[in-house]
């Protein structure tokens, strides 16, 4: 008997014990409690298939301009497809990269595996749908369900705030820092986007990266 959690969300959950052998895979900050568990979640195999699937997955979204030239969306020559969202692959309002990448991975982690039960935590339809359709015909519990697909005005004020943000710490910066050169030329391997205090754990490391994150990397926050 084995249980499948997916738990989306950044703060904590319980769940009662249960002897079952339970395997984890979150997608945000949060964690469960309560229970024991085997997590799936791995950082380096994640990007690796990412990846692996990026160009099939650009070709495809490409591909989607065929719907915009056959409909007659273009303006002065240009394929309104070019100045969308969906070209810019804007994942705040298209996860579906993230879904797919996501969905390969608890896959691929679970090979050989026999799951019987599904409980699903704070993930929208179609990331349920999605992965329900992994393992048919196994009974899924679905909590907290989170409303799916695209609202306008949420992306309106998601933008302006991020605006907002943006024109603030750039004043910040300029006053709290006229005197400091920052060490632009410095050469590492890799810079990580992150969010301090908000996705670091207690010995210092993001939640998101984990040990990905090298000795010769650093974290733009």
């Amino acid at each position: 008997m084995a249980t499948l959690i997916v738990y989306t969300g950044d703060e904590e959950y319980r769940l009662k014990p249960s002897p079952e052998t339970t395997y984890l895979y979150a997608i945000g900050s949060g964690h469960i409690v309560g229970r024991e568990y085997i997590a799936l979640n791995n950082s380096q195999k994640l990007n690796q298939i990412a990846e692996k699937i990026r160009d099939q997955y650009s070709e495809w979204v490409y591909g989607l301009n065929s719907e915009f030239l056959k409909n007659g969306m273009v303006r002065e020559g240009l394929s309104l497809f070019f100045v969308s969202d969906l070209s810019c692959k804007r994942t705040e309002l298209f996860d579906t990269f993230n879904t797919i990448c996501n969905l390969l991975l608890i896959k691929r982690s679970l090979k050989g595996v026999v799951v019987d039960s599904l409980l699903l935590v704070g993930t929208d339809k179609t990331f349920s749908a999605s992965i329900a359709s992994m393992f048919p015909g196994i009974p899924a519990d679905v909590r907290n369900v989170v409303r799916s697909g695209f609202m306008a005005p949420r992306s309106v004020i998601s933008d302006i705030r991020f605006g907002l943000e943006i024109i603030g710490i750039t004043l910040i910066n300029s006053l709290n820092n006229r005197d400091r050169k920052w060490p632009l030329s410095e050469s590492k391997e890799r810079y990580f986007f992150s969010i301090v205090p908000k996705m670091f754990a207690d010995d210092r490391v993001d939640k998101k990266y984990g040990d990905f994150v090298g000795t010769t990397d650093r974290y733009a926050v």
